[in-house]
């Protein structure tokens, strides 16, 4: 799985090299992301880079509103992330080295970066533009080059990202195949219930198994 968690040494290192810019200690560093050689991260609304021991912190944007969940392209010469323009969630790219932003969505909702696909062409998101149910959303890629975004299954999540090879989308609680749920629709329901520490997939009967895209991650205890 790739790296996306910042472990406590590094924020550590990043708090104490940030607060070099400012006279009290730097708090609220939120929404971290690592690549291979360099951290992300927001601090007060804004953009971060610097490097994994946290040393050489960069500022990337100085907007007025506030970009959130940064992630690096597979190569670690972008970000993707979300911004909040007109009270408004897009999707947006920024070269790691720095420069000016680049819009990706355009539509009069939420959109929210969660991943790249493992070319590193397209930003996987979230949106919510084709369903209305509290705050599920739905998959979508949208080319750096612009363009249409495209949606990529019928199920419903929340945030996840790619595994390494882009062909699971994992959620934290579901682990969807992007080729199965491609094909899926949403009359193909699928129910993951937990078993102690245990988690595994029931179909509903309105579709085949495993039309829904989503994969067993463990059979379910005899008996049950």
């Amino acid at each position: 799985m790739k790296i996306r968690m910042m472990s406590a040494a590094v924020a550590g290192a990043v708090c104490m090299n940030v607060a070099a810019f400012a006279q009290d200690e730097t708090l609220l560093l939120r929404d971290p992301a690592i690549s291979a050689q360099k951290i992300a991260f927001v601090y007060a609304g804004d953009l971060w880079t610097a490097n994994r021991d946290g040393s050489n912190p960069r500022r990337l944007t100085s907007s007025p509103v506030d970009e959130t969940n940064p992630v690096f392209s597979p190569d670690g010469s972008m970000i993707a992330y979300t911004a909040n323009f007109e009270n408004n969630h897009d999707v947006y790219v920024i070269a790691t080295a720095g420069g000016q932003p680049t819009r990706l969505t355009w539509r009069s909702g939420n959109d929210v970066a969660l991943d790249w696909t493992p070319d590193g062409r397209a930003v996987a998101f979230a949106s919510q533009r084709e369903t209305n149910h509290g705050r599920s959303a739905q998959l979508y890629h949208v080319s750096v080059n612009g363009g249409l975004p495209v949606k990529q299954m019928a199920a419903r999540i929340f945030r996840g990202q790619y595994n390494a090879s882009g062909s699971r989308f994992e959620t934290g609680f579901q682990v969807y195949d992007i080729k199965m749920a491609a094909s899926a629709t949403l009359s193909t329901l699928s129910a993951v219930m937990r078993w102690r520490t245990r988690l595994f997939m029931a179909t509903c009967p309105a579709g085949p198994a495993g039309s829904s895209g989503v994969l067993p991650t463990a059979p379910p205890p005899s008996g049950s």
